[in-house]
């Protein structure tokens, strides 16, 4: 996509979009944030993707060339146990920025941040062409939300990922912080994914700017790993004591998928990229 001079990027507070932000900043793009609860200050403006009034008018104001979605509730327990305000973050609040999007005449790019969670986990290596089936209600919003937005525009991109790692990342930080601090840690061996570096995401994220990519695309890491497996090699990487990890199954009721793997080979294919190494990744992160 030639020509970029604004960038909207939703959710800038969390972890993802955080970094998108400072990826794109010093790569030399116009960068505006936009979260919820926050103060308005340089580069960054107050955003309730709830709220279509909100959405519309700030999208009417800036008139960005692309907007990044990377806002939304990720949390598998907290979605399960508050089902509405999943469905009204996770689906309604990217049902509102598509519909603002379609509402105005604006040559406005939407690159939506999905999940592996779209799959049921009962195969693994799944590709853009496989029916998503999601088993929980995280999945089955963010399937919804892209549903609306496959439905609404036709300048769209759904970048699937996974567990993004380095410099952060939830699943990095609960290893490394307790493997740290020399306590032992549970952790599955029957749950499979495709982690994925956090440069590596921002940098695929670009060339899909760049080569002008629409549809849906797997923009994840190129391993799959079970959770143990993971752990094992920030162990090793950090130089922390291995014997500390203790390798267990799910428990009954878990939320955890069994495989929810990506297949990258499109990615690839159009971004010409080789993603680094699980273990070059973690190496380049320097732990969280």
């Amino acid at each position: 996509m030639k020509n970029i001079k604004k960038i909207l990027i939703t959710g800038v507070s969390g972890y993802i979009g955080s970094n998108l932000k400072g990826y794109f900043v010093g790569a030399g793009y116009s960068v505006i944030g936009l979260d919820i609860n926050i103060k308005n200050g340089d580069e960054t403006l107050n955003l309730d993707i709830t709220d279509y009034v909100c959405v519309s008018d700030v999208i009417k104001k800036i008139e960005p060339d692309v907007i990044v979605h990377a806002a939304g509730l990720s949390n598998l327990s907290l979605c399960e146990k508050n089902s509405l305000l999943a469905e009204k973050v996770n689906t309604q609040g990217t049902y509102n920025i598509a519909k603002a999007l379609s509402e105005q005449s604006l040559k406005c790019k939407l690159i939506f941040l999905s999940t592996d969670y779209v799959f049921d986990g009962k195969t693994g290596d799944y590709s853009e062409n496989d029916n998503p089936n999601p088993l929980t209600v995280y999945g089955k919003t963010k399937l919804e939300a892209e549903k609306s937005i496959k439905g609404i525009l036709s300048e769209y991109v759904i970048c699937r990922t996974a567990n993004v790692y380095g410099r952060g990342g939830n699943f990095l930080k609960f290893v490394y912080s307790s493997l740290k601090s020399e306590q032992q840690i549970e952790v599955f061996d029957d749950a499979f994914f495709t982690p994925t570096y956090i440069d590596d995401l921002t940098n695929m994220i670009e060339l899909v700017l760049e080569k002008d990519i629409k549809g849906f695309l797997h923009t994840a890491g190129p391993e799959k790993v079970n959770r143990y497996a993971f752990a094992k090699k920030i162990a090793k990487v950090f130089n922390f004591d291995e014997r500390l990890i203790i390798p267990v199954g799910k428990p009954e009721g878990s939320f955890i998928a069994d495989d929810v793997s990506l297949n990258t080979d499109n990615a690839k294919k159009a971004l010409n990229i080789n993603s680094y190494s699980i273990e070059d990744g973690l190496l380049r992160s320097g732990g969280i």
